[in-house]
C-alpha cells in the first residue's frame, strides 16, 4: 500500500476500503504495480493499492511469499528473501517496535543493514488470518 499514486506503474482506478486498527477504515483509489529497490535488488510489487490517507508506505508480507520469497522476521530485525536468491535485510526500529525499510519513497535505500545475519534461520510458520489480523500505524 502506497500514499502516493506516483510510485505506481500500470494504474488502474479502484474503490474499497482497509480496515485499520482502533476500527479506522481507509479509502482505496487505485491499484498498480511497483518496484521496491533496495541497493542493487529490486522486488517487483504486484497489486499495490494506493490510499491517500496512508501515513506509510507498507509491504503485504503474504504477498512477497505468494509471489516466491520468503520472510524471516527476527528480534534484530527482518529478511525478504527472493526465489532468485537476492536479499534485503532491515533493522528492527526498537522505538517504534516495528521493521523498516528505510527511505522517503518505495525505490528505498537500507540506511542500516544487518552484518551478519544468519539467514539459515528457519522461518516461523504463518499465523492463520482467522486467529488475528496485525495492522500497523
Amino acid at each position: 500500500m502506497v500514499c502516493d499514486e506516483s510510485k505506481l506503474i500500470a494504474l488502474t482506478a479502484k474503490q474499497g476500503l482497509i480496515d485499520t486498527a482502533g476500527q479506522g477504515r481507509l479509502q482505496v483509489q487505485a491499484i498498480g504495480d511497483a518496484t521496491l529497490q533496495v541497493g542493487n535488488v529490486k522486488i517487483p510489487l504486484t497489486d499495490v493499492l494506493y490510499i491517500p490517507n496512508l501515513s506509510k508506505n507498507l509491504l503485504s508480507v503474504p504477498a512477497l511469499t505468494k509471489d516466491g520469497a520468503q520472510v524471516i522476521f527476527e528480534e534484530s530485525g527482518a529478511t525478504i528473501l527472493q526465489h532468485d536468491r537476492s536479499m534485503v535485510k532491515s533493522k528492527t526500529n526498537q522505538h517504534k517496535k516495528r521493521w523498516e525499510v528505510h527511505g522517503d519513497s518505495l525505490a528505498a535505500q537500507l540506511n542500516d543493514p544487518l552484518k551478519g545475519f544468519d539467514i539459515s534461520t528457519t522461518p516461523a510458520r504463518p499465523a492463520s488470518h482467522t486467529i488475528s489480523k496485525l495492522w500497523h500505524k
